[in-house]
């Protein structure tokens, strides 16, 4: 990884050295830590950032965090707060939990960069401390970090990420949850056309309390911020391989609030359950039951989501297939050039003129454009004129400082999801 970094006059040293010695001998006393050199010996190397982080992942080079301030700690990291606020009673799951999370979250604000990089800092350390970690976090978007209130002193923090490093279709944030400063809580969200995939983790020392009154209020943040009318969550959140949660019987929690398991056959066993418990309310599930229960996603599906809003995120491996395809049609081997025909051709079909576009923007439009290039050309001169200038204005917002202009748009766009959901099924 570093090997691009040194002149021809260092070679032999470079290869005779161990590594350490050759970095604090570079280093020449010019940054605090040898961590702190090279990654800013890497920022102004010229390397393109991708091929940076991609070395850095595959060197796996071990670091060494020394914890010299009691902020970055389980149990000193947090934000101040002016006056903390006492509970004297824990809050109840909503009595009716698609009407409370349908209902929009007032007071959500997107933070200004100094706060956010603040939050994203006791975001990272309260993942760190307790090595895990969420994407998102890890690579956050300081220009998106949106703050939610949701009453009583907790909060919820959700970090977007920076264009370079977004998904295709779908968007994807990490989250903090946090009650009178201190984390309590984390997760991700990845909405999708119409929908989201979510899950929560409390961390354990806060487990028992209010989670199920929280979770609502957060789905109902997310459901504000994103207009999402389904949450899915994926089987290893309550069970699939999974022994924390099956033994919490954390299928449960989720089921108490309304989701229910997308397959047929699993809603008969979660329905048989839920008859034994009606007969004898000491019934506990199985862990066997349990594992039977997350063989499957859960769906929670609010009021006004159709089928054809539906989207399954399995089809995203097959249309990600067909990009490549289009990619290889040329048959001449040479993708970059390949991609940049492809993105002439798809904004020519879109009757698009690009030369009002930074180039960021044609850098997304090139990325997602394999797609577009992959619907019948027929299929897509049928679409409404408004409707193909607003499929090169989804592509557009993919580059937007803040990715929520992204997902807006793709709800708003059934024609080009339809389509590719035609796309995935054939």
């Amino acid at each position: 990884m570093l090997r691009p970094l040194v002149q021809r006059a260092e070679e032999d040293a470079f290869d005779e050295l161990p590594l350490r010695d050759w970095v604090r001998l570079a280093r020449g006393g010019a940054a605090p830590s040898d961590l702190a050199w090279v990654l800013a010996a890497l920022r102004r190397s010229g390397i393109a950032s991708r091929v940076v982080r991609t070395e850095w992942e595959a060197a796996e080079i071990p670091i060494r965090w020394r914890l010299r301030s009691p902020d970055a700690s389980v149990t000193g990291v947090g934000l101040p707060v002016a006056l903390p606020v006492i509970r004297r009673a824990m809050r109840p799951a909503p009595e009716h939990p698609l009407a409370h999370i349908a209902a929009p979250l007032p007071g959500i604000r997107l933070l200004a960069r100094a706060e956010a990089e603040r939050m994203i800092d006791v975001a990272r350390t309260a993942l760190a401390a307790r090595c895990r970690e969420v994407y998102a976090i890890s690579h956050a978007n300081a220009a998106e970090v949106w703050r939610a209130d949701l009453g009583a002193g907790t909060s919820l923090a959700v970090i977007g990420t920076p264009p370079e490093l977004r998904m295709s279709l779908e968007a994807n944030y990490g989250y903090l949850l946090l009650s009178n400063g201190i984390p309590i809580g984390y997760g991700g969200v990845t909405p999708l056309f119409r929908q989201a995939n979510t899950g929560i983790n409390i961390f354990e020392a806060f487990r028992g309390a209010e989670a199920a009154f929280l979770w609502a209020q957060m789905l109902r943040a997310f459901r504000t911020l994103f207009g999402s009318r389904r949450f899915v969550v994926n089987a290893y959140q309550f069970g699939e391989g999974n022994r924390e949660a099956i033994e919490s019987g954390a299928f449960w929690f989720y089921h108490r609030l309304g989701f229910r398991p997308a397959a047929p056959e699993v809603r008969a066993i979660a329905a048989a359950e839920v008859a034994r418990r009606v007969r004898d309310p000491r019934h506990r599930s199985s862990a066997e039951t349990l594992r039977a229960l997350a063989s499957g996603d859960l769906h929670l599906t609010l009021p006004g989501f159709g089928a054809d809003d539906a989207f399954d995120e399995a089809w995203l491996p097959t249309l990600s297939s067909r990009a490549t395809t289009q990619l290889a049609a040329d048959g001449s081997g040479d993708r970059a050039r390949a991609a940049t025909a492809i993105a002439r051709e798809v904004a020519r079909r879109l009757d698009v003129r690009l030369a009002s576009w930074s180039t960021a923007e044609r850098r997304a439009l090139t990325g997602l454009a394999p797609l577009a290039a992959a619907i019948p050309a027929a299929e897509l001169d049928r679409w409404p004129r408004p409707a193909r200038r607003a499929l090169a204005g989804l592509f557009r917002q993919k580059a937007r400082p803040q990715e929520r202009d992204f997902v807006h748009a793709a709800a708003a766009h059934p024609h080009f999801f339809r389509a590719l959901r035609n796309l995935a099924r054939t």
